[in-house]
């Protein structure tokens, strides 16, 4: 059992049988799920705001699993005329909760000061690691993993934005099926294409948006690269993919005026990787990965390009393209995790089994390093960084052990 119950709920709990609607809660918990139609019947049959009360908080709640106390209480938060019980629960825990902070920024110096000290050991400097990673930096920007507050939620009934979110034209863009949401002060909208294969990836490159058609999550072959026309709201066909280019589940990215594609599958795995001009509309061939690689992880970063992982693999690449030489790199602690050029850094969120975890690769000293986790473990989600260097996270998988199994946490966090 969640021990939030015990320690935070319980205390208040005289409180709250004031305060409490246990209708209205009953009402909005059945309508999310987490009050079962057994149970909405035995609390019918209850007489008072007392009984309810202890029924709801102390019987039926506590038992439903590791969730069941943040979905009780946005529940509460989305129930009219029940906002103000949040407080009243969280008040007494406010304390406490600032000496948490300063416990984590403390912890989080003591990291930055080991870190530290292990480079100096092999002789790497280390001035570059404390302008991004003092514990100035730490306290202002990385203690904010914040759930967004939107107007609306995100209107999707499931969503594994794998490979497609990115910021274009100033506003975060994500693809799924054959639709395009966009979110627009605070509120998301929505375009569907009229496309013959899902959006596999959507990208962006020297400030305009790119579609492909196919070779992503749903298992398609890649077949067209399409412009995302910000003013009018419509897709435009740029070219079409050749046949040789169009293989299933590719990973794509957009650097310098090029549009690089890597891996795929096509029967087997592959290491080929593409190469597209948007100015000129030209095909070429690039040097091909060390290891045949599917679905995998894809950043662009100073003329260097990034891939790790996809199925079966662990490893990590990095292609210099100046170079024309692809290099190992130390790979990440968790497979399938989305990957992201943030702040000039690579940062890698998420992973298989709806992992929080959130890493970020030091390429001067060749290693990663932890940052703090996200608020929800997110598997094929989506994720982009913003021109204010903000990290946007967006869907994914999340595997509970509640009886409700796999379900889809549509929230969306940024990274400040």
């Amino acid at each position: 059992m969640d021990q939030r119950w015990e320690n935070v709920v319980k205390p208040v709990f005289s409180d709250l049988v004031q305060v409490l609607d246990p209708l209205a809660l009953r009402d909005r918990l059945y309508s999310n799920d987490l009050v079962t139609r057994e149970e909405f019947q035995r609390l019918s049959h209850l007489h008072t705001k007392e009984e309810m009360t202890r029924m709801l908080l102390v019987d039926i709640l506590p038992r439903k699993g590791k969730t069941a106390y943040d979905r009780f209480l946005d529940a509460l938060q989305k129930t009219k005329g029940q906002e103000h019980v949040v407080e009243e629960i969280l008040r007494p825990t406010k304390k406490d909760s600032v000496q948490n902070d300063a416990q984590k920024i403390k912890d989080l110096e003591d990291r930055l000061a080991n870190a530290e000290a292990a480079l100096s050991k092999q002789k790497l400097t280390t001035a570059g690691l404390r302008i991004k990673l003092g514990p100035r930096w730490y306290r202002e920007h990385v203690l904010k993993w914040e759930m967004m507050k939107l107007r609306e939620p995100l209107p999707l009934l499931e969503c594994n934005p794998y490979g497609c979110v990115a910021e274009i034209n100033g506003a975060v863009h994500l693809g799924w099926g054959n639709k395009i949401y966009w979110l627009k002060n605070g509120k998301w909208k929505e375009k569907r294409l009229e496309t013959s294969s899902p959006i596999g990836s959507l990208i962006e490159c020297e400030g305009n948006g790119y579609v492909i058609n196919g070779g992503g999550f749903f298992g398609d072959r890649c077949k067209t690269i399409s412009v995302w026309n910000n003013e009018t709201e419509e897709l435009e066909l740029l070219t079409k993919i050749p046949p040789e280019y169009q293989l299933r589940h590719r990973s794509a990215v957009g650097h310098n005026g090029k549009i690089y594609f890597v891996g795929g599958f096509d029967g087997k795995k592959t290491n080929q990787v593409d190469c597209f001009d948007i100015h000129t509309k030209t095909w070429s061939e690039a040097k091909r990965t060390k290891q045949t690689r599917w679905a995998s992880s894809l950043a662009a970063i100073d003329d260097k390009l990034f891939v790790g992982g996809g199925w079966g693999h662990s490893d990590a690449e990095c292609f210099l393209i100046k170079e024309d030489r692809w290099v190992d790199i130390k790979p990440n602690t968790k497979e399938d995790c989305e990957w992201s050029s943030w702040n000039g850094k690579l940062v890698a969120t998420g992973g298989h089994g709806s992992s929080n975890v959130v890493e970020m690769y030091d390429d001067s000293a060749g290693d990663w390093l932890p940052l703090p986790p996200m608020n929800k473990g997110r598997w094929e989600h989506g994720a982009c960084a913003t021109k204010e260097n903000k990290l946007f996270v967006v869907g994914g998988d999340d595997v509970c052990n509640s009886l409700d199994g796999l379900r889809w946490p549509f929230g969306a966090q940024c990274f400040l």
